[in-house]
């Protein structure tokens, strides 16, 4: 209800973005492209899968958990003006629309955290990779081009989540890594009832621990807090 909804004026699903400049320089990747009438939906439509929770006394107390998300139909819609570099090789420019769809993306999370000190002991993410449909115009500034490169990316993306699953999950991990790092050395000054009230939105003031909405604010002014000027150029409370 709340991503349907909207949180602070701001609606999650229909997500919707005026303009965002994507600017990215690595070996990778090198991107100097301005996203305009940004449009992203169907993240509330979402299956939950059957979680477990365990909690462990002995050696050590500890909570490991396991849970999944499924998602029927996620669609990224954009503008895009600009010019992209992959893996420096592949040039493309254009100007035109770019649309993605997503159908049976799966996401899955096991961890485990340690209750005296709180940290993250284990963590793991995994990815199941969907169909995918997109269709992408302007291309070169050549429609016939850019259907033939429509066809080629899809099939290239659908081979992928075959193929490479197991590598993209991989990869993910280890980008996870010194971010599970960092939120390792806030979550050092923190106790335990800090957690629950950051979690639950439970605290001062009689708030409700149900209340999702005061935990997503209180979540972000957290974020705010240990990585200044990263959130809060977006979100102000």
């Amino acid at each position: 209800q709340m991503i349907k909804e909207g949180i602070s004026g701001v609606s999650l699903d229909p997500f919707r973005w005026p303009m965002f400049p994507l600017d990215i320089h690595n070996d990778v990747i090198s991107s100097n492209l301005l996203l305009s009438n940004i449009l992203f939906d169907g993240l509330s439509g979402f299956v939950a899968d059957p979680a477990s929770l365990n909690v462990i006394i002995w050696g050590g107390a500890k909570l490991s958990a396991k849970f999944g998300l499924t998602f029927d139909s996620l669609n990224l819609g954009t503008n895009y003006d600009g010019s992209l570099k992959l893996m420096q090789m592949i040039n493309l420019f254009g100007t035109g629309k770019f649309k993605l769809l997503l159908k049976q993306l799966q996401l899955g999370l096991e961890f485990e955290i340690g209750i005296n000190p709180i940290k993250i002991s284990q963590f793991e993410a995994k990815i199941g990779l969907p169909s995918t449909q997109c269709e992408v115009t302007g291309l070169f500034h050549d429609e016939y081009l850019s259907k033939i490169i429509t066809g080629q990316m899809e099939d290239t993306l659908n081979s992928l989540a075959i193929e490479q699953q197991s590598a993209l999950n991989t990869l993910i991990n280890e980008k996870l890594a010194p971010i599970i790092e960092m939120i390792n050395k806030s979550l050092a000054n923190l106790s335990l009832q800090d957690v629950i009230n950051l979690v639950t939105g439970n605290g001062s003031k009689g708030d409700s621990p149900k209340d999702c909405k005061l935990a997503f604010f209180k979540g972000f002014s957290f974020l705010n807090e240990q990585f200044p000027g990263t959130f809060d150029h977006y979100y102000k409370w």
